[in-house]
């Protein structure tokens, strides 16, 4: 023992994943608890009070490692921070009434919440703690339901009950509508950002999937 101990660390390391190799369980773990602390694999409620009725539907990661809350109904929004366990009420006034549903997190680090209910989008900022209203007039009444952030900084938004996409341009603070015609009628519901770079519409009253191509602005 006192040999290995005089060995480096990498030598070290080699001798015990030849001798002791981790089961990939014990990896997980051992990972987890350098990266995240020791949690326990217990299932727990976290604190804070929450409005029901609807109030928010979908959340985002912000870069500080928070859950921002997208408000639906409610009239604000909520952050959650898993380090010290807390809920609080970041500023800002939302319409409610189903305004909202999911969020994108764009490449400065700022909230995109998507507009279902409202026609127009909002855009939250955790740095300064701001609310604002970016250009463009979305059809309200469910129109897209979530958004994909695409390779190029923009959003695109999932067609509900919206027969055309929206696409939002942060750097332009511009409001497109791409090429191609959707169900609506509750058609899609979230959408996946694919490998290639295209988006995936994930079917919900649709029967078929539908595939937009944000480089040759087609759908298929």
């Amino acid at each position: 023992m006192r040999a290995i101990q005089l060995i480096s660390n990498s030598a070290k390391v080699r001798l015990r994943n030849k001798y002791f190799p981790l089961s990939p369980i014990s990896d997980y773990i051992a990972v987890r608890n350098i990266n995240y602390g020791n949690l326990a694999d217990t299932l727990s409620t976290p604190s804070g009070t929450y409005p029901g009725s609807i109030a928010f539907v979908g959340g985002v990661l912000l870069p500080n490692g928070n859950v921002f809350c997208v408000p639906y109904n409610s009239t604000t929004a909520a952050i959650y921070n898993p380090n010290t366990n807390t809920l609080s009420t970041p500023s800002g006034t939302y319409p409610g009434s189903g305004a909202f549903i999911g969020g994108v997190l764009l490449p400065n680090g700022n909230v995109f919440c998507v507009p279902s209910g409202s026609t127009t989008a909002a855009i939250y900022n955790p740095n300064t703690n701001t609310l604002s209203t970016p250009s463009g007039t979305y059809p309200g009444s469910g129109a897209f339901y979530g958004g994909v952030l695409l390779t190029n900084g923009n959003v695109f938004c999932v067609p509900y009950n919206s027969t055309t996409a929206a696409i939002y341009n942060p750097n332009t603070n511009t409001l497109s509508t791409p090429s191609g015609t959707y169900p609506g009628s509750g058609a899609f519901v979230g959408g996946v950002l694919l490998t290639n770079g295209n988006v995936f519409c994930v079917p919900y009253n649709s029967t078929t999937a539908a595939i937009y191509n944000p480089n040759t602005n087609t759908l298929s």
